[in-house]
This record gives C-alpha cells, sequence and structure tokens, in this order.
C-alpha cells in the first residue's frame, strides 16, 4: 500500500559512468513528488550549487507536515520502494531530470525529461516530454488496428514525422484486405485503371483529425476500414505508450 516516489539529489561523480547521491524518499506522496522538489528548489534558491544545504531544503520540504513523525518518508544511498519515475536533482550541473527507475544513477541514459533549475521552479507540467510516435510505434498501432492489410511506413525527411499509409490496388473483383473495388474508386472522383497499386494515406497525429475526420466520411467504406480508425489509432498509441 501506499504512493512510493524519490527524489534522487545528485552531489557527486562516482565515475564517468554514474552519478552519486542521496534518495529521498516519499511512502505517501509519490504522485507529487515532483512538485515536491520543484517547491525545495524554489525555496533554496540562493543555495543552488550549495549541495549540503542545499539537499536538507529540498528534503525538509519533502517532510515539512511530518518532521517529527517516524514513518512515512526517509534517506538512503540506495532505492527502496518505488512506484513512480525518479525525480533526480543534479546540483552539479543545476538540471533536473525525469528518469526511469533504475537508470537514475546511470550518466549516459537518456532521461524522460530535462529541465534546468529555473525552467523546471517555473514548470506547470512534470510528464514525460511528447514526441512523436517512432516507425516501429506506427507500424505496431496500425498493425493492430487495421489488421493484415499491407502497410508503407515512412519518415518524411523534412518534417521528420512518420507517415503511414495503406498499400491497395484497383480491382474489377477485388479481394480483401488490399484490394479495392474500382468502381466506388472511382466514384470518389479518383482516376484509376484495374490493377493500379496506390499508397492511401491514413491520418492519426492530433493535428490532423479534422483530416482524419474528412477522410473517415469519403473513403472508410471504400477502402474498408474502420470508421473510427483514428480514435482507435490514439487508443493503440496510449497502449504502447504505457509498455514503454
Amino acid at each position: 500500500m501506499g504512493d512510493r516516489g524519490n527524489i534522487f539529489f545528485v552531489d557527486r561523480e562516482i565515475s564517468e559512468h554514474s552519478w552519486g547521491g542521496l534518495y529521498m524518499y516519499s511512502h505517501w506522496a509519490g504522485g507529487e513528488i515532483a512538485r515536491i522538489a520543484q517547491r525545495g528548489l524554489a525555496r533554496g534558491k540562493s543555495r543552488w550549487g550549495d549541495s549540503q544545504y542545499l539537499a536538507r531544503i529540498v528534503f525538509s520540504e519533502l517532510v515539512r507536515d511530518d518532521i517529527d513523525g517516524t514513518t512515512g518518508a526517509g534517506l538512503s544511498t540506495q532505492i527502496g520502494d518505488n512506484d513512480h519515475a525518479i525525480v533526480r536533482v543534479n546540483d552539479l550541473d543545476r538540471t533536473v531530470a525525469l528518469c526511469e527507475p533504475g537508470a537514475e544513477a546511470d550518466r549516459a541514459a537518456v532521461p524522460l525529461r530535462v529541465w534546468s533549475y529555473a525552467e523546471f521552479v517555473e514548470a506547470q507540467d512534470f510528464g514525460p516530454e511528447s514526441r512523436p510516435p517512432t516507425e516501429d510505434e506506427v507500424r505496431a498501432a496500425a498493425e493492430a488496428v487495421l489488421g493484415a492489410r499491407e502497410l508503407e511506413i515512412l519518415t518524411n525527411e523534412e518534417t521528420g514525422l512518420v507517415e503511414l499509409y495503406v498499400v491497395v490496388t484497383a480491382k474489377k473483383f477485388p479481394l480483401p484486405p488490399n484490394d479495392v473495388d474500382i468502381v466506388k474508386l472511382r466514384a470518389t472522383g479518383i482516376e484509376v485503371e484495374e490493377g493500379d497499386e496506390f499508397l492511401f494515406p491514413i491520418y492519426y497525429l492530433p493535428e490532423h483529425e479534422a483530416l482524419a475526420a474528412a477522410q473517415d466520411a469519403t473513403m472508410a467504406r471504400v477502402l474498408g476500414y474502420p470508421t473510427n480508425v483514428f480514435e482507435a489509432l490514439g487508443r493503440a498509441f496510449a497502449r504502447l505508450a504505457e509498455n514503454r
């Protein structure tokens, strides 16, 4: 039971590969651990870079409502229980990072998100930095939603975004899932001949929601895919993010 979280306060280099420091543990406020670190850093601004003092200020913020308690919070050079990403307060380079548990002391590991001290004390959102899906993630989500259809996954070199297409072939007597009725295609205004193969874009990014809605209204039944493919892909990406 509990809502366990940790601040890892870095005050030294152990080697070229790892940081050393102190774990500040909360048994009941893991979901608020970043906010607690923020308040401590804001209150201790005059001691940024003075690790002994700043560590005490941050930990005092963690226990300020239970200063005389004997449970609920602790200090250690090793991590104990934990339910959340680790908030790493690095007083050597004056950064705060959101880290996967187990990666907080690894100097080569890429954090989920990084702020300077100055940025962190002004931050409103402490979640992982959002990023567009990778090619592998787009393929996994599309296969979960669109099944056995032939897919083309391309990264746009100009935007860096991954584009998703289904490969379709125009046929008078179509065989699912990759053939499409040529008569239905021509009825939408597409000029196509028997056997023509082309890539049809599938919109999935939030900024393309209007394009996805228009596409659903005109092409979903023609191509034979679900009319709620935009929402279905969104749910698939959310599931992938939970499992990352």
